[in-house]
This record gives structure tokens, C-alpha cells and sequence, in this order.
């Protein structure tokens, strides 16, 4: 006979079953692409704490987050601790303060996977650490002592789940959510997280195991991921904790036969059931062998004909070269020989040595040269070089201080002597050179003129003081900015000139007087600015706080740009090209905030034009915030 169940049995039985449905149903938190946080309340954490759950995206590259908040949340800025599914670059972040951030290498992920997060949270020091398993793998460390969202570092306990999907589809769902007081335990940590190696030689890092909540023992360590041609041993392992953080000594140990790649790699500490990981990587280069390098100091020298010129020439040894090396030089001028003094250098391993170089010249010789320094030993070479100019002894040389007056004491105003010097200069048959020995020459604007090449000589500076020209008209200002339509505003000007250079190893100095936005009274912006000239030359010097432009040239034809330093990392502009034709730029170091090297045409003159056969090589060129180089066309701002 059938047995019929009490109706009251049945209503109860009904009960559980709902209620067992609700709980189920309770463990798990789904958020969908363009709604809002989906929150769900726990018992408030003061102290610290730990948080696991597991999140499964239902998308790759889906923008998503898990955080933990005090109070519901509407807005991530609400949120504490939150542990982000990139959705840019496809990995597992969190967030340390102001900003996400993440292990090296970075940790991946794929939708439809499910991961399993810990979170041991500090509530008092406002601080946490994550750490996630993927699938079939092991805990892996997002992050350690990280802070809590820059908002949210006030904070006094912590009661709320969030989950939220940025993306316009896809869900995220948590389940299992619990909290409880951390077990003892520790986590692996690397420095660096990467080495760079060549084969057969070897490398080390520092790797650290840090306990947290009492944990102490031995923590065994182990290098996964390497191929066998890579070695690997830690110094000491296991790593025994006592009290608090206790770090050994990996060496990565690559044969001669490791092909050049990046290999990354997995450090794993464990103890007993306990195991954490943390990533690195090695840089395998290829198999050196010992060499040597040589220098030449200075860069560039200026001597009267006649005369003679000294440099130091360095080698040093690269991987543990040592031995004689022998020297010679090249390219000399007619009338030009060159001696050395050793004219064998001796190197130590992983040291240098050093000889003088003199370069003597005749009474005829006359011109700028690149002198070659060969060094040999053996079957090694190698090579630098340095410049000389030789100017003429019976040629048109106006000596800034013994010619026109100049002070060079570094405080009296030297524009009037320096801008004389430079009329004598052009109006010399077939011009001449204006020449600044050693010292500082305090100046307002000064006005290049045709057939004139200042030189600086070695410790020489025009540095700029008082009031600079100020900008001309320009009926085209209205096409590019204030600083690409106006040439005068500057420490040195010219336009409309033919055979013009700056030479030497001095150097010049806006000192404060150019700025790098637009000029107001008695302010410039340019360190040197020509318009419409020809056959420039610049070689040897150094320009130094040109604000908005080291150089600025417009309608350039034939320009030399050699072996020269425009340092304007702190100041905009390194060097501006525009509408020029018939450029070399080379061997030289160019830096600036904003564009450092910048080719373009705009519409300054009136006229369009375009940079034709401009030729760059052999450069540093560097930006410290903006663009190394930067071709293209000036619009209106």
C-alpha cells in the first residue's frame, strides 16, 4: 500500500528545500555588463582579516572588478580592496592606492574560467594582499602589502562585497564568499623580476619569503620554466623563518649554448601542504668575448695655425679584455702629424688606461677635420674620434676681449662688444671669426651677420642676462604658435644671411632669460633662431636653458649640425627643422621635455615649404616627455 505523508511533512519538506535553494543561490553574486555594483552585505571585518571567493569572467578583455567596500557602493572611488579583470590587457590587477598594478610577469586570464582569490586584509594599517589561482595551477601573488584605494584610506572596518562589470556585455559571477582570521602563512617575492645575462656567464636575484600571521619553518624553494641549457640554485633553500622576512640567493646560470631570448620562469616556495609562486624572467644575450672601447676627450678643439692641441685618449676593457693596445690617427689636415704619450696604452681587466694625443700644426695649415684614433690589439679594434678646427694665423680672428672689449667677467653686459665684433668680422674681406675665450659672457640679444663664425672656446660660456629683443611683426602668426612665428625674441638671431657658424667647445647658456612659453617684456624664448640663411654650420658646442627651442631654424638652405650638445631635457624644444633643405644632423646629443628633434614645415614665412634631403644619423636624441623626433606639419594651436 502506498503511504501517504502528513500534509504537515509535506509543507516542511517544501521549507528546506526553498531554504536550501535560497542559501545556494545566496553564494553566488552575478554583475552584467552595463548595470551597476551588485552588492551583498557580511559581517563587519575591524582587524585583519581574510576574504576567498571564486570569479568566473564570462568574457576575455572584459573590464570588471571584485571589491570590498564599508557600506554599499554605487562608484569604484566607494571601495577599498578591489581585485580587476583588465578588460585592455587581458590580466589580473589590483589596486595599490592611486592606481592598478600587478605582478612581473603579469597573470592572464580567459572567460568562462573560473579563479579562486585570497585576500588577507589589514583593516587598521589600510593595507592587503591578493592572490589568485587559476585554473589546474598554483596560488600565484597579485600583490603584497598593497594600500587601500587612495579614497578609502580612513576607513575603520569593512562589510560589503561589490561586483561590477565596466564592460557594455558579459557578466561576472562570485561564489563562495567567506571571510575568517588569516592562518598562519607566507608569500615569495623576486628583485629584481628581471635579469639580463649573456650565455655562459650567470646572474642572480634576491628572492624573499615573507611570513604573515605567526608563520614560522622552512620554506623549500624551487626555479620551474627553464630550459635545460639554463641552470639554476638557491643560496640558501630551504629558507628557515623564525621571526620575520628571510630571503636566498638565486643564480640563473645559462650555458654558451642558450640561444639570445627572453625566458620566463617560475620561483615556487613551499612548506608542507603550502606552496606559493612568484614570476621572473632572464634575458639571455649572446656569448661575449673580451673587447675594448676607446674615447676621445674633448669632443672638438679650435687652435690658431701654428699651434698644437692635446686630447686624452681612453680604453677600457669589456669582459675582463686586458692587454696592450696600440694607437694611431687619421684624417689629419696637410701640415697636421699627431703623437702619442704612451703610444701603447696598458688595460687592466675591467679597467682603462689613458695616453695624450697631440696634434701639432704648421703655419699653412688651415680647416676643420675629423681626426680618427685607431686602437689595436691582436685581432681586436676599435675607434673614436675628436674634431679640430684650425683657423688661419693671418686670418681675420676678432678676439672678443683684446679686439672689442669684452669684460667676460660674467656680470657686465658684453652684447655691445660681441655684436662690434661681429660687424668687424663680416665686414673683413671674406669675413672672419669672433672668438670667446675662456670665460662668461653676460649678454642681451645678440645679431649674427654673413660671413661670421663665433667661436667658443674651451671654457667659454654666453650666457644671457637682461633684456632680450623683442618679437617682430609676422602677418602669418595667425598658422603655428607664438614661439614659431617670431625670430628675434632670442639670445642670438639672424635671417636673411649667407655663411654663418658657430664652432668650438663653449658653451651657451639662456641663464634664465628664455622661457618656454611666450615671452614677456624683456623675456626671449630661443637660445639660437635663423630664418632664411645659408650655409650654417654648428659643431662642438653646447647649448644649455634655451627655453622653448635650443634652436629654432626656418628656411635653412645647407646646414651642418655635428658633435653638438643641446641639453634642454629641463627646458621644451631640443632642436626645431622647419622648411629647410640640404641638412646634416649627426654625432650629436639632443634632449629636450617636449620635442626634441622636430622636422616640419608650417607657414611662418609666408610661403609653403618642404624639409628636403635632410639627413639624421648617429644621434642620441631624447625626450623627456614628449616626442624624440617628430615629423609632420605645424597647425594653429
Amino acid at each position: 500500500m502506498q503511504r501517504v505523508l502528513p500534509c504537515r511533512t509535506v509543507v516542511l519538506c517544501l521549507l528546506i528545500v526553498a531554504a536550501l535553494a535560497a542559501q545556494g543561490a545566496a553564494q553566488c553574486t552575478t554583475a552584467t555588463g552595463g548595470g551597476g555594483f551588485v552588492n551583498s552585505p557580511f559581517t563587519a571585518q575591524t582587524g585583519t582579516f581574510t576574504a576567498t571567493f571564486d570569479a568566473t569572467p564570462s568574457l576575455s578583455n572584459m573590464n570588471s572588478v571584485v571589491a570590498l567596500s564599508h557600506g554599499a557602493g554605487t562608484a569604484y572611488a566607494a571601495f577599498a580592496n578591489l581585485v580587476a579583470f583588465n578588460g585592455t590587457m587581458g590580466v589580473i590587477l589590483a589596486r595599490d592606492g592611486g592606481s592598478y598594478s600587478g605582478p612581473t610577469p603579469a597573470i592572464p586570464y580567459s572567460g568562462g574560467n573560473t579563479y579562486h582569490f585570497r585576500l588577507v586584509v589589514n583593516v587598521p594599517a589600510h593595507t592587503y594582499s591578493i592572490f589568485v589561482t587559476p585554473p589546474g595551477g598554483s596560488e600565484l601573488t597579485i600583490g603584497s602589502g598593497f594600500h587601500f584605494r587612495t579614497e578609502q584610506n580612513t576607513v575603520t572596518s569593512l562589510d560589503n562585497l561589490g561586483v561590477f562589470v565596466g564592460a557594455t556585455s558579459g557578466t561576472l559571477t562570485v561564489c563562495n564568499f567567506s571571510t575568517g582570521i588569516p592562518q598562519p602563512n607566507f608569500a615569495v617575492s623576486v628583485s629584481p623580476t628581471s635579469q639580463t645575462t649573456a650565455a655562459g656567464a650567470t646572474t642572480n636575484y634576491t628572492v624573499t619569503v615573507t611570513p604573515s600571521n605567526g608563520f614560522t619553518g622552512n620554506v623549500a624553494l624551487s626555479a620551474s620554466g627553464l630550459p635545460a641549457s639554463i641552470g639554476s640554485s638557491f643560496s640558501p633553500s630551504p629558507v628557515t623563518i623564525s621571526s620575520g622576512a628571510a630571503s636566498s640567493t638565486l643564480t640563473v646560470s645559462p650555458d654558451a649554448s642558450t640561444a639570445p631570448n627572453t625566458y620566463s620562469f617560475t620561483i615556487t616556495g613551499t612548506s608542507g601542504s603550502t606552496s606559493h609562486s612568484t614570476g621572473a624572467s632572464v634575458v639571455v644575450t649572446q656569448a661575449t668575448v673580451p673587447s675594448f672601447s676607446l674615447a676621445v676627450s674633448p669632443a672638438s678643439q679650435s687652435v690658431t695655425a701654428g699651434n698644437s692641441a692635446n686630447y686624452t685618449v681612453t680604453a677600457t676593457s669589456h669582459n675582463n679584455f686586458n692587454g696592450g693596445v696600440s694607437l694611431a690617427a687619421s684624417g689629419l689636415l696637410a701640415g697636421e702629424s699627431a703623437g702619442f704619450s704612451p703610444l701603447t696604452i696598458s688595460v687592466p681587466a675591467n679597467g682603462s688606461g689613458t695616453s695624450t694625443m697631440t696634434v701639432t700644426t704648421s703655419t699653412s695649415t688651415s680647416g676643420s677635420s675629423t681626426i680618427t684614433v685607431t686602437g689595436t690589439s691582436g685581432t681586436l679594434s676599435a675607434t673614436a674620434g675628436t674634431v679640430l678646427t684650425v683657423n688661419s694665423s693671418t686670418g681675420n680672428v676678432f678676439n672678443v676681449r683684446t679686439a672689442c672689449g669684452a669684460a667676460g667677467n660674467g656680470s657686465t653686459n658684453d652684447a655691445g662688444a660681441i655684436n662690434h665684433c661681429i660687424a668687424l668680422a663680416s665686414a673683413a674681406s671674406g669675413g672672419g671669426i669672433v672668438e670667446f675665450p675662456a670665460g662668461t659672457y653676460a649678454s642681451t640679444s645678440i645679431h649674427m651677420m654673413s660671413n661670421v663664425t663665433l667661436q667658443l672656446d674651451a671654457g667659454s660660456t654666453i650666457r644671457g642676462t637682461g633684456a632680450m629683443d623683442p618679437a617682430e611683426p609676422n602677418p602669418f602668426s595667425a598658422f603655428q604658435d607664438f614661439g614659431h612665428s617670431h625670430f628675434h625674441a632670442a639670445l642670438i638671431w639672424g635671417e636673411h644671411l649667407s655663411n654663418i657658424g658657430f664652432t668650438g667647445t663653449g658653451t651657451i647658456d639662456g641663464g634664465g632669460r628664455l622661457v618656454t612659453g611666450n615671452p614677456g617684456s624683456g623675456q626671449g624664448d630661443k637660445a639660437i633662431s635663423l630664418r632664411e640663411c645659408n650655409n650654417v654650420t654648428v659643431t662642438g658646442i653646447t647649448i644649455r636653458n634655451g627655453g622653448h627651442f635650443g634652436i629654432l631654424v626656418n628656411g635653412i638652405v645647407g646646414m651642418t649640425v655635428d658633435n653638438v650638445h643641446i641639453l634642454e631635457a629641463n627646458q621644451r624644444d631640443g632642436f626645431n627643422l622647419i622648411n629647410s633643405q640640404h641638412v646634416t644632423v649627426s654625432n650629436s646629443d639632443i634632449q629636450g621635455s617636449d620635442d626634441s628633434m622636430c622636422l616640419k614645415s608650417d607657414f611662418a614665412l609666408g610661403r609653403d615649404v618642404l624639409n628636403t634631403d635632410i639627413h639624421i644619423f648617429n644621434d642620441h636624441i631624447l625626450s623627456t616627455g614628449n616626442n624624440a623626433t617628430r615629423p609632420g606639419t605645424a597647425v594653429p594651436h
